[in-house]
């Protein structure tokens, strides 16, 4: 059965972005966070000012806050998802999907989530992540692992703002119509009743 999303995480609308980026996640190794982090900070985003904004914990938390916290990456923690919540309405971010590790096959719920946030996202091209890009072309694919990838991803989402709006809220009304966990439960029990 795919991910869904909780109702409660769905955005009322499409978010205008600002030159900061954001993931949201378990910290932990298989993930290339760390590939990720240090492609960042080579970046034209991030020497003009750009940010990167880190919420989560895990057991590479502390790894990861010592090698690259910096006044361009900044660690929040693990926090209460209203908390996220209000950072996203307030700093609006293009929110990042660097997994590309031993991870990469899962069914990724995360994106789920970030598509229903009415922001967007760029990802690592892995196997999964392009099959759920069919179904929704709303987030721009590419190797996060390359700092002039990063760049261009972001240009790419800056250069026509009107259409990454409009992208976002298709995004939201997708999600809402079929792939809230509502649909996911009504899906089984008709399985199950069949």
């Amino acid at each position: 059965m795919p991910n869904g999303v909780s109702a409660d995480r769905l955005a009322s609308s499409a978010i205008p972005h600002s030159l900061n980026l954001c993931y949201i996640g378990v910290l932990k190794p298989g993930y290339v966070l760390e590939k990720f982090m240090e492609s960042f900070l080579d970046t034209d985003f991030c020497h003009s000012g750009g940010k990167l904004h880190i919420f989560g914990g895990g057991s590479w938390q502390t790894k990861l806050f010592e090698e690259y916290n910096s006044n361009s990456i900044i660690f929040h923690g693990p926090q209460a998802w209203s908390h996220v919540r209000d950072f996203l309405s307030k700093e609006a971010p293009i929110l990042v999907y660097p997994s590309a590790g031993s991870f990469s096959f899962q069914s990724p719920i995360k994106m789920y989530e970030y598509l229903a946030s009415g922001l967007p996202i760029i990802a690592q091209i892995t196997p999964n992540i392009q099959r759920l890009h069919i179904e929704f072309p709303y987030f721009q694919l590419g190797n996060l692992e390359e700092a002039t990838e990063i760049d261009r991803l972001c240009d790419l989402l800056s250069a026509d703002p009107p259409q990454t709006l409009a992208q976002s809220e298709t995004a939201i009304s997708s999600i809402r119509a079929k792939h809230l966990w509502k649909h996911r439960i009504e899906r089984v029990l008709t399985c199950l009743k069949d």
